[in-house]
C-alpha cells in the first residue's frame, strides 16, 4: 500500500479557488476598484469598471504616475504616497479629476468618490490570474 499526503496540494486548490471567486467578484462589482503596490504605487489589478472610466488605456503594471501623467499638481499622487507612509486610510467625494484621453488628446473633467486604503498583513496575490 502506498500513501501520500495531499493536503498541501489540497490546500493549494482550495486557495486558487478562492482567488478565482475574488477575482471575478472585484472584477465585476459595479464600481471602479484598483490595487497599487508599492511605494511607486504600480497597478496590480484594475477591475472593468475602472478601466471604463479611464478611457480603456492600458494601466497594467505601470504605476499611476506612468499611467497618469496628467494628474501631476492634481493632489492624487500626495494622497496615495500619504496614505502608503501612514498606512491611514484618506477618502474623498465629488473631486474633480482633469484627465486626458490619450487616444484623442481630449481634456475631460471627471468628478470622483473616492476612497484610498492601505493593504494590510499578506500579500495580496488572490487576484492573480
Amino acid at each position: 500500500m502506498i500513501l501520500r499526503d495531499i493536503t498541501d496540494r489540497q490546500w493549494l486548490l482550495r486557495k486558487e479557488a478562492e482567488r478565482g471567486y475574488l477575482r471575478n467578484l472585484f472584477n465585476d462589482a459595479p464600481i471602479a476598484l484598483s490595487i497599487l503596490r508599492g511605494p511607486q504605487h504600480q497597478f496590480e489589478f484594475i477591475n472593468d469598471f475602472a478601466r471604463q472610466l479611464i478611457g480603456n488605456r492600458n494601466v497594467d503594471g505601470l504605476t499611476v504616475r506612468e499611467a497618469f501623467p496628467e494628474l501631476e499638481q492634481q493632489g492624487f499622487f500626495e494622497l496615495l504616497d500619504q496614505v502608503y507612509r501612514t498606512g491611514v486610510a484618506v477618502e474623498g467625494t465629488e473631486r474633480r479629476a482633469q484627465l486626458t484621453d490619450p487616444h484623442t488628446g481630449a481634456v475631460r473633467d471627471l468628478y470622483i468618490n473616492y476612497a484610498y486604503v492601505p493593504l494590510r498583513g499578506s500579500t495580496p496575490k488572490c487576484l492573480e490570474s
